[in-house]
């Protein structure tokens, strides 16, 4: 910015006129500019530059105005004496000025953060294949008011069951194996054992491989090959020791293969996958679980950005008449300075100015500013999707997707 330029010029330039330096095409010029800023494509600007033009925009506005008050408090002929309260008054009103012009920005922010937020949602029911103006085929008191947390949990959910899916459609072959050689091992050991005696040691086995306790699996077949043979004549013994010896190598294959892909093998807790029906029926369940989620989603995700985006259409024609427009902005900074402009010569004149103009500036910056940030905040929370990540797992496990 030019260092030489005058308030009014600055102002000229950035509301697009410049060289033109008459105040009623500055204030119309700066209305219009400020209005086009709070406009989703101002000028091709993406949202920072457009915030930003509007805080220079909104400064370059208050220094002309303050410059221009200035001036004419200046040109206020000294045979107009003013009453000893006006100057006090003056002096706080042109003070207040500030806050004024600050809740204004504050208002013209929040208003292009709502028409910004209400066309991305709009551009996302596209994007999914609905139409934004299009009414609802649910009606909207039919949905639920937890409808964003379940589509959360829908959408997490949906990414969980396709990863279990392919997890265990990719381990169908290694369940195939250890399936293979576990009925090997059962039969080899019901063999040398007799199917009765063999029936505790192999549904303890089978119990502490499924809960991964390799090592006490292995330890107790090997005790009990130890406790099979050492009672045998010497014939005997050599020919079980061996079958044993084998079926122990054996044995040390599947932990190996199984102790390998343990992760992908889990089924339910801390169980693993041994047999391929169990796998299967597993599967089927994941699979029936993603359809019904899936279903949901479709049904439901339109509806869901549409309940947001119905709330903050609803919200932006309240901004208006809860905390006021451009326009009547606009008009209470000007009725402030033509205050501040006038002689006030007696304490009616003084008293009027304080009960009308300089309480509604004071209304503004102490009330409707916080009301603003009320809008803000109920913008953040409706431009916000659905988010998976803060579905707890509780939630994840446990509730339920609804359904007609």
């Amino acid at each position: 910015m030019n260092k030489e330029e005058s308030k009014a010029a600055v102002l000229a330039r950035l509301i697009g006129k410049p060289g033109d330096q008459n105040h009623a095409a500055l204030v119309s010029g700066f209305l219009k500019r400020a209005d086009t800023l709070t406009k989703t494509h101002a000028d091709g600007l993406n949202d920072e530059e457009a915030r930003q033009a509007l805080k220079d925009l909104c400064d370059a506005y208050r220094d002309y105005r303050r410059e221009d008050l200035a001036r004419l408090q200046a040109a206020i002929p000294a045979s107009k004496k003013e009453h000893t309260d006006a100057g006090t008054i003056k002096s706080k009103a042109t003070s207040i000025l500030r806050g004024v012009y600050k809740a204004l920005l504050e208002l013209l922010l929040c208003e292009r953060n709502m028409n910004l937020t209400i066309e991305s949602i709009r551009q996302e029911i596209t994007a999914l294949g609905g139409d934004p103006k299009a009414a609802l085929k649910i009606p909207a008191t039919a949905l639920s008011t937890d409808l964003p947390i379940q589509v959360a949990v829908a959408i997490k959910r949906r990414g969980v069951l396709n990863a279990e899916i392919a997890r265990m459609q990719k381990m169908e072959s290694i369940v195939g194996m250890i399936e293979a050689v576990l009925n090997y091992v059962e039969l080899s050991v019901s063999e040398l054992m007799t199917p009765e005696k063999a029936k505790p040691v192999l549904n303890d086995f089978t119990k502490l491989f499924r809960k991964m306790k390799f090592p006490q699996a292995h330890k107790l077949l090997a005790e009990t090959a130890q406790q099979e043979t050492g009672r045998l004549f010497m014939r005997k013994k050599k020919f079980k020791r061996g079958r044993w010896k084998f079926i122990l190598e054996v044995t040390d294959i599947l932990i190996a293969l199984a102790e390998k892909f343990k992760a992908d093998l889990r089924s339910a807790g801390e169980d693993i996958f041994l047999k391929k029906d169990e796998l299967r029926k597993a599967l089927e369940h994941s699979q029936k679980q993603l359809s019904i989620t899936v279903d949901f989603l479709e049904k439901y995700r339109i509806p869901e950005i549409r309940m947001r985006l119905d709330a903050l259409q609803r919200q932006r024609e309240k901004i208006g008449a809860e905390v006021g427009t451009l326009q009547t902005y606009h008009a209470l900074i000007e009725e402030i300075e033509r205050g501040c402009a006038a002689p006030m010569m007696t304490l009616k004149e003084v008293n009027d100015f304080e009960a009308g103009p300089f309480k509604q500036a004071n209304i503004t910056i102490e009330k409707k500013s916080v009301e603003i940030q009320k809008f803000v905040e109920f913008i953040r929370e409706k431009g916000k999707n659905p988010d998976p990540e803060a579905v707890s797992e509780s939630d994840l496990a446990g509730m339920k997707l609804k359904t007609d």
